[in-house]
């Protein structure tokens, strides 16, 4: 059975734990709070602007500057999994293992929190994200991406994680030791568990291990601008001869109000919303099909990029934009659903919580969920489902501002 906690150490890092002593893997994951996303702070009394891509730039040097060489080339005998990854909002390094559990938590600690920064390490750091970049760049579909994030933002601009070449080139070693200074420090990470472990053990090493690294205490303010309920443009049109004509429909919904609970049944609500009223077995879709709008079944995204809003996203493959709106704005105006529908879908998340409960990977994933991006410091308990109602679910959706969308279209002419 496994067993849950989530608790603050004395130092600030934030534990999730999900231990299961009968498992024989053991997962691992440090979260920490920054991504790509940040533009500028203010930092000792005085204000920088972060290098789009450092975040990102920043995670790689870790991995292959830590003080056990490459990562990736010290584990390979070793018969664990590990990577790495950089979001708008966080940066995340994980190991999955089978053996030496506690060796390779005091590891992935060192690794986030200790790493040798100089500039001819870097060089070769700089090379395969040089590359990403390229890569990137031929993206068919990046502009139009783009375009709908921005079309979305009045505060912000979007800021590729990657950052540019030119942003790549002109980061040196010095500048990578002061955002790391900055930004990972032990009140800025979250160490997740799950698996075979004894948590007050993981407790004492993470402590201990923490007590040994010199943070710098210096306090930092983010001066990013709050986004605002507005949208930029409620239209946005990409001509692309070449490539296929796509139709994306995003809302843009304020959830500032919402406590932590009730972003987390949010979460649950939404899904249902979106999954009866737009997967392949909906009306919309056999409308879509009928009318011959297009071949492919409705693309739906919800996005959490911002604290206070969440983005969903509807996007369909055909050019009829003034029908897909119709559409898509009837649905959101009536919210269609089904009672026996709705039950099933209690029952179902019903199932896959107590499922779950024994399988430890499985239940750590929708915990961290809510540790991070709910704030939300529990795991999801049988009973939240069961208080799920009809009433409940139709007043949730009817009291969330649906008025504030824009398109964006790529055509071929």
């Amino acid at each position: 059975m496994t067993k849950c906690e989530t608790c603050v150490l004395k130092n600030g890092i934030r534990l999730v734990l999900c231990e299961d002593q009968t498992k024989n893997r053991t997962f691992m994951k440090i979260i920490v709070n920054y991504g790509g996303a940040i533009k500028k702070i203010k930092y000792d009394g005085k204000e920088y602007d972060i290098i789009p891509g450092a975040a990102h730039l920043l995670e790689h040097t870790l991995i292959e500057a830590s003080e056990y060489g490459n990562m990736f080339d010290y584990l390979s005998d070793k018969y664990v999994s590990f990577n790495a990854t950089t979001s708008s909002k966080l940066t995340s390094f994980y190991m999955d293992t089978v053996s030496n559990a506690y060796d390779r938590l005091l590891e992935l600690i060192n690794v986030v929190n200790n790493a040798s920064f100089n500039d001819e390490l870097l060089d070769n750091t700089k090379a395969p994200v040089l590359e990403e970049i390229r890569m990137g760049a031929d993206r068919q579909y990046e502009e139009f991406a783009i375009a709908s994030i921005n079309s979305l933002l009045t505060q912000n601009v979007f800021i590729n994680n990657l950052g540019t070449l030119e942003d790549i080139t002109k980061i040196d070693s010095e500048y990578l030791k002061f955002i790391h200074s900055v930004f990972y420090r032990p009140e800025n990470q979250v160490i997740a568990l799950s698996g075979n472990f004894d948590s007050e053990k993981v407790k004492r090493i993470i402590e201990d291990a923490y007590d040994k690294i010199e943070f710098d205490d210096s306090k930092y303010e983010l001066l990013d601008k709050h986004e605002d309920d507005e949208v930029s443009k409620d239209y946005v049109k990409i001509i692309k001869p070449d490539l296929d004509e796509i139709i994306k429909m995003s809302f843009k919904i304020n959830i500032g109000s919402l406590t932590p609970k009730e972003r987390v049944k949010l979460s649950f609500y939404i899904s249902f919303f979106l999954d009866y009223n737009f997967d392949d077995s909906s009306d919309l879709f056999k409308t879509i099909k009928k009318e011959n709008l297009s071949p492919y079944s409705v693309n739906r995204n919800i996005n959490t990029m911002y604290d206070d809003y969440i983005i969903l996203s509807f996007t369909l493959y055909g050019n009829n934009v003034d029908r897909f709106k119709e559409l898509v704005l009837d649905i959101i105006d009536k919210k269609p659903f089904d009672e026996e529908m709705f039950e099933l879908m209690k029952k179902e998340n019903l199932i896959n919580l107590i499922n779950r409960n024994d399988h430890c990977s499985r239940m750590l994933a929708p915990f961290v969920a809510n540790v991070v991006d709910f704030k939300y410091y529990d795991v999801d308990k049988l009973s939240d489902i069961e208080e799920f109602t009809v009433t409940d679910y139709q007043n949730t959706l009817n009291s969330l501002d649906f008025s504030h969308y824009t398109i964006c279209v790529q055509t071929k002419e």
